[in-house]
């Protein structure tokens, strides 16, 4: 922080890392049951509510101008064990509205902080997958523990799949491959911050995943599956970013037909 004060360039880091942007993201899929054409996901990742002042209220005040029918958080609420708020909690709760949220945990987050985050009203899946339906459709919303606390990320990705149209949450995009060959077809991602601090054009210079570059934030694709990789809400470290906003996406699943050549 000092470097970055005595150069001049806090003011403008802190600024950007307030601005925060709201993200389109389309995902096509000839496997989504008809019902859940034009599903609308709002997803968030990497909070850290308590060491990014003032991102709750952006947050909230963005988030009111949107229309979703699920939320889900890909990890980070909080930034240390224990400094968990119920206010806050509450607030992003009720400024998500009455459809479900769904959080998967990240290397920053507690099962004590997060069954007081459940107790708010989010639900909190720790290598669970739950089934939404619609109509006589369903698809499947599953979300595995953060990978650097399993001793075998692929078995239990693979205990997860349902053999229905299905929705990973992981805190880190590194088991895209796992995911891929388990049989889900998105899966959403945060950790890396989009680098948080970049090189002008957005170019990471530390990217905190073994993922290849291009999976560490924004779209990506594998085989069948399709992901996306958050740059997050707040910062982790220095509350700045550089070349680097953060941001809410909006994600709209939609079933694309086959059609044979």
């Amino acid at each position: 922080m000092a470097v970055f004060r005595g150069v001049g360039l806090e003011g403008a880091g802190r600024r950007e890392a307030s601005n925060l942007a709201i993200r389109d993201n389309r995902i096509r899929s000839q496997r989504l049951p008809a019902a859940f054409h034009g599903t609308r996901i709002l997803h968030l990742s990497d909070l850290h509510l308590d060491t990014t002042p003032g991102i709750l209220h952006s947050l909230v005040n963005r988030i009111g101008s949107l229309s979703f029918d699920c939320s889900v958080i890909t990890g980070d609420l909080n930034s240390f064990a224990g400094s968990f708020c119920e206010k806050e909690a509450r607030l992003l709760r009720r400024a998500l509205g009455a459809c479900p949220a769904y959080v998967s945990l990240g290397n920053h987050d507690s099962l004590v902080d997060a069954a007081r985050w459940e107790a708010c009203g989010f639900t909190i899946l720790v290598n669970e997958r739950i089934s939404w339906e619609r109509d006589e459709d369903r698809l499947t919303i599953a979300a595995i523990d953060d990978v650097h606390y399993l001793e075998s990320p692929g078995d239990s990705i693979a205990s997860l799949a349902s053999g229905s149209f299905g929705i990973l949450l992981s805190h880190t995009p590194d088991v895209y491959r796992e995911a891929a060959h388990a049989g889900f077809d998105v899966m959403f991602s945060g950790h890396t911050h989009g680098g948080q601090i970049c090189a002008p054009g957005g170019f990471p210079l530390l990217r905190n995943a073994k993922a290849p570059r291009a999976f560490c934030a924004g779209a990506w694709s594998y085989l069948r599956l399709r992901g996306y990789t958050s740059r997050g809400v707040g910062c982790s470290g220095l509350p700045l970013r550089f070349h680097c906003p953060p941001e809410i996406v909006l994600h709209t699943i939609v079933r694309e037909e086959y059609s044979p050549a």
